[in-house]
């Protein structure tokens, strides 16, 4: 490794905590990825909302911990999308842990009636599931948690990003219990995107909304 970064040109990548090996040349030049700025964020927010923008940068104005958290773009992509279901409620956050979950339950409430999940047959109203705890949540959309839980890891394990429809089938193939209307479900999924516009559903390629998992 020594070896590899003594070379005159080298371009080294590492998180912001990472140091140097010792005995290695000086390096040049240090540059920080820091995403967007405060300005861009607001920017983006009243883009993305209107008569809601405001709510959203006093929501994040009295949070320091998602402040920082969405200066990435895929976070503030994130709490713009789970917002409505109930984000922005007064709600506690003490880790980045706490953040992560409350948007994971978020997206899954909006899932859950895109879904048209149903409850002793009856099927689950948005009143409903605003005060549905996060157990009750993971109960409604357990095969679909599993499911992408096998697709995440095949992508790892297949050095996949991008799953097309063969990937689909094989995986669904070999999921336990069978996930049934697949090309119906993932368009559904908030967990998922897909940058196909094509009109067929079960042609389109699907990814991950963080595309590193």
């Amino acid at each position: 490794i020594k070896e590899l970064l003594s070379q005159p040109n080298v371009i080294i990548t590492s998180r912001p905590s990472s140091k140097l090996l010792v005995g290695l040349h000086t390096i040049n030049i240090k540059l920080e990825t820091i995403g967007f700025y405060p300005n861009q964020v607001n920017e983006y927010l009243e883009r993305t909302f209107s008569a809601q923008a405001n709510k959203v940068q006093l929501f994040l104005q009295s949070r320091l911990l998602i402040q920082d958290l969405v200066r990435i773009p895929i976070q503030l992509d994130a709490l713009c999308i789970s917002w409505s279901g109930g984000l922005g409620s007064e709600m506690k956050f003490d880790t980045i842990t706490a953040v992560y979950r409350a948007i994971e339950d978020s997206l899954w409430k909006k899932d859950i009636l895109r879904l048209g999940k149903a409850h002793e047959g009856k099927p689950i109203t948005e009143f409903l599931i605003q005060d549905c705890d996060p157990s009750g949540i993971k109960d409604l959309v357990k095969d679909e948690i599993n499911f992408l839980e096998d697709f995440a890891f095949t992508g790892l394990h297949n050095d996949i990003i991008d799953f097309e429809s063969t990937h689909r089938n094989v995986i669904s193939r070999h999921f336990k219990p069978p996930m049934t209307l697949l090309d119906k479900t993932l368009p559904r999924l908030s967990f998922l995107r897909t940058s196909d516009l094509s009109p067929e559903h079960r042609n389109r390629s699907y990814h991950f909304l963080h595309l590193t998992f």
